[in-house]
């Protein structure tokens, strides 16, 4: 199955938000023009997707874990998204940062997220 890539700008601040917006309400498109896109049973996908991810799906940097850990290469994870809701403006992930992970948040290292 493709993974669908968006770019979600986090929200400024002093500190890694701990609830950040994966992915949009209706159809939508990825950044690389594929789509329109939508989600038929948004509880159903969000059930499955922790389930199929243990209930800690990782946050990396730089799609590192699909494009760094196939060759062997280093790959940690930034954070963990423990929770997911559903939200009126599409679906959001409850995030336990790395300390790490934290630090490149709150440092505007990376001010936005791209789930894959």
């Amino acid at each position: 199955m493709d993974r669908i890539v968006l770019f979600n700008r986090l929200p400024d601040g002093a500190d890694a938000p701990e609830w950040i917006h994966l992915l949009p309400a209706g159809p939508f498109k990825g950044v690389d023009g594929r789509g329109p896109f939508k989600v038929g049973n948004v509880e159903e996908m969000m059930r499955r997707s922790m389930a199929e991810a243990g209930g800690r799906m990782p946050i990396d940097e730089n799609h590192a874990i699909d494009r760094r850990a196939p060759k062997g290469e280093a790959s940690p994870a930034r954070g963990w998204i423990v929770e997911l809701q559903a939200r009126a403006d599409g679906v959001w992930g409850r995030v336990e940062w790395t300390d790490a992970g934290r630090a490149m948040v709150a440092g505007r290292e990376y001010r936005a997220i791209s789930p894959a």
